[in-house]
């Protein structure tokens, strides 16, 4: 073939590929609907060119043939019926126009105001694919007409969208299919754009479309163009700027293809990546052309504003379809504008145009514009060059454009390939001259981390250091070098990690992405997001959740912020790699190689020898032996569907899914990372986040997965979640972004409508920042614009406000922590410890001990602006009753409008404008941070100032030296001379350091004092002899080769010397105070970075951590959080201190260690605990909760209960009570109910007095109050213990344990503090009070004064002896079961408590007391208006007081004991109440006896003076009297002891020196000694067992009596081998008299009957005890009235044995009479007699004693408990049954309940009661034999009975004494008889009675 055959055929090829005039015979088209409906113009114009062509034009409508002259052209106007209807579908309007010979035909509607032009196609240049594009709709609908030839033609529809359609629902990527008939047309209308739809049909088909009215300013303009099928479409395009006005157009890229790789020249060049269908918006400013190039085929679109006409919509031809003979078809009326795109060479030869200009980036092509004015006639424009003509045009409301028409091609010489010569990498191919890559691979390191490198090799790797991922190893031309490093960390494991932070060098550049969401670090400075840099090559974007790293040579780094990366590297690298994504070499099996190149044996090696050096000191490369592991049963548990399961399940969301995207590693990863945290939410939700994204990148779509997995997005503010959202949101750096996007969409959150991205935060549009130098800076930031520090700006209201400035000469300008600006030279830190010990900026060092509230530093006397004012404060206290010193008790920190508090009254805590907040903490932006470091909590501002509290004794401030010279207060003035550091607000010297303290003082507090209290200042010469054992103590100091020594250089140890002497010398060496001053030296070590060797031990100053907590010497300062808490910023490089740390698998909960699953919630920049309730307003009103799954619920409509108001209180906002209300019982029972009734119950007994019962909402915290009353025979004292059941804590206080209390079996000392300060007990003057956070206050006397507060908000929901607290006394009396009580007896009654081994006896029944006068008379000093406690009346009105006294002390007989205990009580409650009174004890009027080293004060401080308080200060209420320990000594339970032999206070819990506790699996024992305590591993023997006794936790020694099985009242006894049981007690029932009766539970009555009766009978229950039983006779006397016993009679182990009275020294033994002493049965039984006295004895410890006259007393062991009937009652403890009969049942009436217990005998002439009328007594009788000649002499104090009043009540005795005589009529003998009665039972029980009494009643 020769040359010249080959040239042609080329020519054909080419012409082929490019003969794209739209000249033909044949061409089809319609009118789209053009939303006006009048002044229709629809217009063809015909062209013909080489020949004159005959044309006939046909539709439905109208027919018309014209002959068209050659170079001609003819316009045909068609009918309105011509023009498509609204409604779309279908139609037949087809317009066809045929011709003999080539013609052009462009189409106009015009209508009145609105309309365009297009050029049509020949039916030969259409096509069978097509992809659209549309206009955004914004008013009327997006147009798309199909106009079909005439064959029936197949349709196929591919949307990019789901939208509505004629009515229809299109789904994205379901195909729509239309089967057209010939000649037919059919229109689609949406509201929807339909760009990104994909038309292919089976024959070639027009496709038309627009817009009714589209709009991008203004008014709205129909619009609409003819598409170029895909074949015709090119890579290669020049689009010009075609508007006159300084608006925007824009120009649209639509890919035809997937993978389509965009690059636009322009200003500057970027570089997009497409997907079929998807668009690139490119803005076309006025004189601002691009280039388009493309690897595969785009279509481009214009859309003109066109100002100031209307909007007009073209195609933009490619360079392909370039022509040198144009013509252009102005519109009359019209402005007219031709466009030309040219090639430079042969532009001159166009005439007519000038004024050319180039195309950026590419020099061989230039445009111009040329007006045409209003010319009505075709224009054709041609030259020797090869161009695009474009023309546009328009008049007031109307517009059009359109592609001009080419009659030729001109096919030039083909270019050389510039591929020719090219060599390109194995992965890479050439196009137009440049070497591209053909693939790609992505590594990626997810969740724990789990890698994947390129080449497909799975590993797993828990280091925490920082390594390299990917790096450029081969340095070869063309491939651009760059780096990829990633930092891990711990998250609540540690033995597993998780990406932190990835760092990619590429291009000269660093860019850092770590946890501040939608900001990176670019070459160490924050920024914003969006980044572009290097001209565009290099863009760092925000996309869904992920940061995007993107580069011009492929690479493409994606981070979510937390821990999914992803690595894509394009082709060109292959071969090229190493890093832990490997060598990329298409061989997974040598991944592990080192940089070297050798290989290695592990993921372990190959790791470490990618790591890179970062500054860590705590990182480490693996799980240290620890790595965690999954156990079968848990993987099967966390593959179910529930969990990981969901992601592989084909019936799932996944399903289209998993075919597309394997599973398999997303699936492995997520059952270990699920399992390994115990199945925490957050972790399963990011393993399937991981594989929803690959999913996604794959443009396969997974709806509904977060509720199958319950796995919710929340997110902020003005935003909203979508599951296939705009990838590219708009922003307010890239508000255009949207219609850029070529990314597929992603899951997340996005921006409501009407706002856009300002960094993380969703902002309305108006709310913009500034874009400076292609960077976003959000409103209100201040940035400096250059590198020097010389031009300072600050974005206001979306406006750069720029100066030009310099830094101080106190400033250097540096980047530091990514922030440029100026920072100070040097720092000055001023501190307070110990004593305490101050030592001011400039080193001034002085000692200061006041104990009121003073300035430490603050801003007083700068004009200079810049400088923030800041104030800090210190409040100090004494401790321990050391009013010689004082420590730091309270810093408070005013900055940026903040006060912030830390206090030792709440350690640990931080208390921020009033209101506790938890850590860490970010206000202001940032710019103010509360945080905890080591044992301290920290607040730092960002301009240099930090403040830090250890809540003990430790303060310290650090400021900039751009304060210097302008401070004020103790810390001085920051000037550099430390000699005028003492000067007054007055600028005065002081003359020492207590004036220089007074001066400072902020304010007096409660009892504060500015020096020492006590009659001289105690100093310490730290040099005596005395102190040589201080001194050695502290000399750990300045051992040169101890702890510290590191040190040394760095802070001089002697002063902190000097001060630890001196403190221990203060505190009588006290641990504390050692303790104390090398925990400051560590503090100021580790300030200075100086190494600190381990020097605490179990001895020494030992830290107690909280649980799940250990001590750390030197712990990371990033400790591990809980998700949704920032470590605090640069915490990284911030020097280690001391403190506790958590445990593996635990992590910060602001200062709890929890396990993950219990971590809190995120809210608003707050940090919440699990099942914190908080506010969001201060109203109560939108009241919120952290629930367990780490989401907040809000209620918004939420309001306090009735009897509560929203305020803050202590710290916390919420609804707290309006009252409180109080309820007690004391005395004998005086009950006084929260609702005010008052009652009386006297009784023996355990009752509920407060309870918890009808919460029905939960809101309140359970509790319960039970008291058990008791009260002895002859003793006046009633007894209650008090038992609390709060928080899972069982409290109870016994009666005489003033300083202890037991929890849960423990004896334990006071003070006491519980569930973090949630619930305290602590003694305060003469009471115990237990106080809890929810309200409820318990007060006791530890005798019998119980009182209970409680908050109106638990109004309504107690019940019990309390009342049911609900304003209403009168249904106070409320049962358990709902119902009323009838008595007060009654209701007691019903809220008795069973205990085990208390028999109750309520109300006193026939026993009640008489009143005696007494009561009254000692009572009235309460009310004395000149008594002691008068100046409490007002406060505290006494008459109640005053009548429960009087009750009370007249019932016991004028008892001062009772009287004392009332004036106690009342003296308690008026000092509660905030009254006073006069002191009021003396020497006679109950006196108060004070241990040692104390005195008894009338408002003793006895709560912040005990041994605790040295190391944990006690917030106190109001003083109470009590006693005081003495200066130097502090109470150590109820002891008052030196300081230095004071216990310790560890967790809560105080423990006197010498005290050993053991844990409660006694696996720990730890003693205290001289406050330290120590522990040690202790385990009990096998002979012992690990148990609670007499409440004591121990080892104690395995019991043989655990296996005896004694009875409830008895105990058992070891005798060497031998075990046996013995009663622990005994009891006694007598008969005396006529006969008055005892039971044995103490029963009295008295019973005529003159029968035989069964005294007493075991019941047989027990087999295992001895029966017996007693039988007396009763008979009436003769001479007396009345009866009594006549014999006695026993029956015990087979023996009979009868006492008949009146024949002394004998009994009848089975019928025979004997006289005494006679021994029964081997000695078992023996009856002797001493003096008138005869007593039975047995072994089995029943013991009777009788005087053959008128007394009987049986007396049983209390191993009979509950084992007796008959007269002497059943024996349970309880008088309320005693009257039983025979079958268990009670009776009241004493007559028939005897007579039950009568036995049948001969005598029928026996009475069951008096014969005739019972005698009684008259008012006189009493009067007359009350006198001291008859019974009175029983009662007389200083009497002959008066030994015997404390052993035996003689109220009783009287009463019967009293009856006799009445009955008998003042019989002497009788008086006789009877006194001789209460003579002997008065011997019986030890008491020696005079014999005075016989001479004075002469008997």
């Amino acid at each position: 073939m020769d040359a010249k055959t080959l040239l042609f055929c080329l020519t054909a090829v080419i012409v082929s590929a490019v003969s794209g005039c739209p000249v033909g015979q044949e061409f089809i088209t319609t009118f789209l609907t053009n939303y006006m409906k009048r002044s229709v113009k629809l217009e063809l114009t015909i062209t013909a060119h080489e020949k004159t062509a005959t044309v006939n034009v046909w539709s439905p409508f109208f027919t018309q043939k014209v002959t068209v002259a050659k170079g001609s052209t003819t316009k045909i106007n068609l009918p309105a019926e011509a023009e498509l209807s609204d409604a779309g579908g279908p139609s037949n309007k087809i317009v066809r126009i045929t011709s003999d010979n080539d013609i052009t035909v462009v189409t106009s509607n015009m209508k009145s105001n609105t309309g365009d032009s297009s050029v049509i196609l020949p039916t030969s240049n259409l096509g069978r694919k097509y992809v659209v594009f549309t206009p955004d709709p914004k008013v009327l609908s997006a147009l798309v007409a199909l106009v079909n030839g005439d064959k029936e033609n197949k349709v196929e529809i591919l949307p990019l969208f789901n939208m509505k359609v004629n009515e229809d629902n299109w789904e994205t990527g379901k195909k729509v299919t239309l089967k057209l008939k010939p000649n037919e047309v059919y229109q689609f209308m949406s509201r929807q754009s339909f760009t990104g739809t994909v038309i292919t049909s089976t024959l070639p088909l027009a496709v038309l479309v627009g817009d009714q009215c589209a709009r991008l300013e203004g008014s709205c303009a129909h619009v609409y163009e003819q598409l170029l099928p895909v074949e015709r479409l090119s890579d290669h395009y020049l689009v010009p700027a075609m508007l006159n006005r300084n608006k925007v157009d824009y120009a649209y890229v639509v890919a035809a293809d997937d993978k389509t790789t965009v690059t636009i020249f322009g200003k500057q060049e970027r570089a997009h990546t497409l997907h079929a269908g998807q668009k690139l918006e490119i803005p076309i400013r006025q004189g601002e052309p691009v280039i388009v190039k493309s690897n595969k085929k785009v279509m481009v679109m214009y859309f003109g504003s066109n100002p100031p006409y209307d909007e007009f919509l073209t195609n933009i031809l490619p360079t392909s379809e370039m022509s040198n003979t144009w013509s252009v078809y102005p519109h009359e009326t019209f402005e007219n504008t031709a466009v030309i795109v040219s090639e430079v060479e042969g532009s001159t030869t166009i005439s007519g145009v000038a004024n050319w200009r180039p195309f950026p980036s590419d020099g061989r092509y230039v445009w111009a514009m040329k007006s045409l004015g209003k010319h009505k006639d075709p224009v054709s424009i041609s030259g020797k060059a090869l161009m695009v003509v474009y023309v546009f045009g328009g008049k007031q409301y109307d517009g059009y454009g359109t592609t001009g028409v080419c009659t030729s091609v001109f096919v030039p010489t083909p270019p050389p390939d510039p591929c020719d010569g090219i060599t390109c990498g194995e992965k890479e191919e050439c196009m137009r001259g440049d070497c591209v890559h053909t693939s790609e691979e992505t590594c990626s390191a997810l969740g724990d981390p789990h890698y994947r490198t390129f080449d497909g090799k799975r590993y797993d790797f828990q280091g925490t250091c920082t390594y390299t991922m990917a790096e450029v190893l081969k340095k070869e031309a063309g491939l651009v070098p760059f780096t990829v490093l990633a930092k891990n960390n711990h998250r609540g494991n540690k033995w597993v990690a998780y990406v932190r932070k990835v760092t990619v060098t590429v291009y000269n550049h660093t860019v850092t992405i770590r946890k501040k969401r939608a900001r990176v670090e670019v070459d160490g400075e924050i920024v914003y997001l969006p980044v572009s840099l290097v001209g565009g090559k290099l863009q760092v974007v925000h996309r869904g959740r992920n940061a995007v790293l993107t580069t011009k040579f492929g690479l493409k780094v994606t981070y979510d912020w937390n821990m999914m990366l992803r690595i894509t590297a394009p082709s060109s690298y292959f071969r090229t790699l190493g890093g832990l994504c490997g060598n990329y070499n298409g061989d997974h099996k040598d991944e592990w190689t080192s940089r070297s190149g050798s290989r290695l044996s592990s993921a372990l090696k190959f790791a470490k020898s990618w790591k890179v050096q970062d500054g860590d000191l705590f990182c480490h490369d693996d799980c240290r032996g620890k790595c965690p592991s999954c156990s079968a049963a848990q993987k099967n548990k966390f593959s179910g569907v529930e969990y990981c399961g969901l992601i592989t399940d084909t019936n799932s969301v996944f399903a289209k899914c998993i075919s597309k995207v394997d599973p398999g590693m997303f699936f492995d990863n997520c059952v270990y990372d699920t399992c390994i945290n115990n199945g925490i939410k957050s972790f399963l939700c990011d393993n399937i986040e991981n594989y929803v994204d690959e999913c996604m990148a794959a443009d396969i779509k997974i709806n509904g997965w977060r509720t199958l997995a319950n796995c919710p997005m929340n997110c902020p503010a003005n935003s909203h979640y979508e599951a296939c959202g705009l990838a590219c949101a708009a922003s307010c750096a890239e508000r255009n972004a949207p219609s850029m996007c070529q990314e597929p969409c992603v899951e997340g959150c996005q921006c409501n409508k009407g706002f856009v991205l300002s960094g993380e935060k969703c902002v309305p549009e108006s709310s913009c920042g500034c874009t400076s130098e292609g960077r976003y800076y959000p409103p209100g930031q201040t940035f400096w614009a250059d590198n020097t520090c010389t031009k300072k700006c600050k974005c206001t209201s979306g406006t750069l406000q720029c100066t030009v400035t310099k830094c101080k000469s106190s400033e250097v300008c540096s980047l530091r922590n990514g922030v440029r600006d100026c920072y100070p030279l040097s720092y000055g830190t001023c501190r307070g410890s110990g004593d305490p010990h101050y030592r001011s900026f400039d080193g001034k060092k002085f000692d200061f001990q006041g104990t009121c509230t003073y300035l430490l530093s603050k801003v007083i006397s700068t004009t200079d602006p810049s400088l923030e004012p800041f104030e800090v404060q210190v409040q100090n206290e004494n401790r321990g009753r050391n009013k010689a010193v004082a420590y730091t008790k309270t810093s408070l920190i005013k900055v940026y409008g903040h006060t912030i508090v830390l206090s030792s009254d709440n350690p640990g805590r931080v208390m921020l404008n009033n209101t506790f907040v938890n850590l860490p903490l970010a206000l202001e932006n940032g710019r103010l941070s509360i945080f905890r470091r080591g044992r301290a909590g920290v607040v730092k501002t960002d301009f240099g100032l930090e403040m830090q509290f250890d809540w003990r004794s430790y303060v310290s401030v650090t400021v900039p030296s751009t304060y210097h010279g302008v401070l004020g207060g103790l810390c001085g003035n920051f000037n550099g001379h430390g000699n005028d550091d003492m000067l007054t607000p007055n600028k005065t010297p002081a003359k020492n350091p207590t004036e220089f303290g007074e001066s400072w003082k902020v304010k007096n507090d409660s009892r504060c004092k500015d020096t020492c209290e006590g009659k001289t200042c105690h100093k310490c010469d730290i040099n005596s002899k005395q102190n040589e054992p201080f001194r050695k103590h502290c000399s750990i100091l300045t051992d040169k080769t101890g702890p510290f020594k590191d040190c040394h250089s760095k802070e001089d140890p002697e002063q902190y010397y000097e001060d630890c002497v001196y403190d221990m010398c203060m505190y009588q060496g006290h641990s504390s105070a050692l303790c104390n001053a090398l925990s400051t030296y560590t503090s100021v070590c580790q300030e200075a970075k100086a190494g600190i060797d381990v020097w605490r031990t179990e001895s020494l100053c030992p830290l107690a951590c909280k649980a799940n907590s250990h001590y750390e010497a030197c712990p990371s300062s990033c400790s591990a959080m809980c998700p949704g808490t920032d470590e605090p910023e640069g915490c990284e490089n911030t020097p280690c201190s001391e403190g506790c740390e958590c445990d593996d698998a635990f992590v910060l909960s602001d200062e709890q260690c929890v396990p993950q699953e219990q971590c809190g919630c995120a809210h608003k920049g707050r940090y919440y605990q699990q099942d914190q309730v908080f506010f969001l307003d201060d109203q109560c009103k939108g009241r919120c909760v952290c629930g367990n799954d780490g989401r907040v619920q809000c209620q918004s409509d939420f309001s306090c209960g009735p009897n509560e108001v929203c305020r803050i209180q202590d710290g916390t906002e919420g609804c707290f009570p309006t009252t409180t209300a109080t309820c007690s019982v004391s005395g004998t029972g005086h009950y006084h109910s929260f609702d005010n009734r008052d009652f009386s119950v006297p009784g023996n007994c355990v009752y509920k007095m407060a309870e918890v019962t009808q919460d029905n909402d939960g809101k309140r915290v359970p509790f319960s109050v039970v008291v058990h009353q008791e009260s002895a025979t002859n003793d006046p004292t009633v007894t209650r213990s008090v038992q609390i059941e709060v928080n899972d804590n069982n409290i109870v206080m016994l009666p005489g344990r003033i300083w202890e209390v037991t929890l849960d079996g423990i004896r334990v000392n006071l003070p006491l503090q519980l569930d973090d300060r949630k619930v305290q007990v602590y003694h305060n003057g003469h009471v115990i009070v237990l106080q809890t956070n929810f309200g409820l206050e318990v007060t006791y006397d530890t005798i019998s004064m119980v009182r209970v507060d409680m908050p109106s908000s638990y109004k309504g929901v107690l019940l019990g002896l309390c009342g049911n607290y609900n304003d209403n006394p009168a249904d106070d009396f409320v049962l358990p079961g709902g119902a009323q009580a009838s008595s007060a007896e009654a209701f007691a009654e019903g809220w008795v408590v069973d205990q085990k081994g208390v028999k109750c006896q309520t109300g006193c029944g026939s026993q009640c007391p008489t009143p005696s006068p007494q009561g009254k008379e000692l009572c009235d000093i309460l009310k004395d208006k000149k008594s002691p406690f008068s100046k409490c009346h007002a406060t505290v009105p006494p008459q109640e007081y005053f009548d429960k006294c009087v009750k009370d002390v007249s019932e016991q007989g004028g008892s001062k004991d009772v009287l004392c205990q009332h004036l106690q009580n009342y003296v308690a409650v008026c000092q509660e109440s905030g009254g006073s009174v006069d002191s009021w004890r003396n020497k006679t009027l109950c006196p108060m006896t004070c241990p040692k080293n104390s005195q008894y004060e009338l408002c003793a401080d006895t709560c912040s003076t005990t041994c605790a308080s040295l190391t944990t200060p006690q917030k106190c209420s109001h003083c109470q009297e009590g006693c005081e320990c003495e200066d130097g000594f502090a109470f150590d339970g109820g002891e008052c002891r030196p300081l230095g032999k004071c216990g310790c206070e560890v967790d809560g819990r105080y423990y006197k020196s010498g005290e050993t506790v053991i844990d409660e699996d006694c696996q720990e024992k730890c003693t205290c000694v001289d406050g330290v305590f120590s522990c040690e591993n202790t385990k009990c023997t096998v002979k012992q067992v690990c148990d609670i006794r007499e409440g004591v936790r121990n080892c104690h020694q395995v019991d043989p009596c655990e296996a005896k099985n004694c009875r409830e009242k008895e105990t058992c006894v070891k005798n060497g081998s031998d075990v046996h049981c013995v009663a622990m007690s005994s009891s006694t029932c007598r008969i005396v008299g006529d006969p008055h009766y005892q039971s044995f539970d103490g029963k009295l009555f008295s019973y005529q009957g003159s029968c035989t009766y069964t005294l007493v009978q075991t019941t047989g229950l027990d087999k295992t005890l001895t029966p017996f039983s007693i039988v007396t006779k009763t008979e009436m006397e003769s001479k007396h009235r009345g009866a009594y016993l006549k014999t006695v009679t026993v029956n015990m182990e087979g023996v009979q044995i009868v006492v008949v009275y009146g024949d002394p020294g004998k009994v009848q033994v089975d019928g025979s009479t004997s006289n005494l002493p006679v021994t029964l049965k081997s000695g078992r039984i023996r009856i002797t007699q001493e003096s008138y006295r005869g007593f039975i004895k047995t072994d089995f410890g029943v013991e009777i004693t009788f005087d053959w006259g008128e007394v009987l007393h049986v007396t049983v062991p209390s191993s009979y408990y509950e084992n007796l009937q008959g007269m002497c009652g059943t024996y349970n403890g309880d008088q309320a049954d005693d009257f039983s009969m025979p079958n268990g049942s009670t009776i009241p009436s004493l007559k028939k309940w005897a007579e039950a217990w009568s036995l049948p005998e001969a005598n029928s002439t026996c009475l069951h009661s008096c014969p005739g009328q019972c005698p009684v007594c008259t008012a006189d009788d009493t009067s007359l034999y009350k006198q001291k000649k008859y019974c009175g002499e029983i009662g007389v104090e200083s009497g002959a009975f008066a030994a015997c009043h404390a052993k035996v009540l003689p109220e009783k005795l009287l009463e019967d004494c009293l009856y006799n005589m009445c009955i008998h009529k003042g019989d002497k003998e009788m008086l006789c008889k009877v006194m001789t009665n209460y003579a002997k039972i008065c011997q019986l029980k030890g008491a020696d009675v005079s014999k005075q009494w016989l001479q004075t009643l002469n008997c």
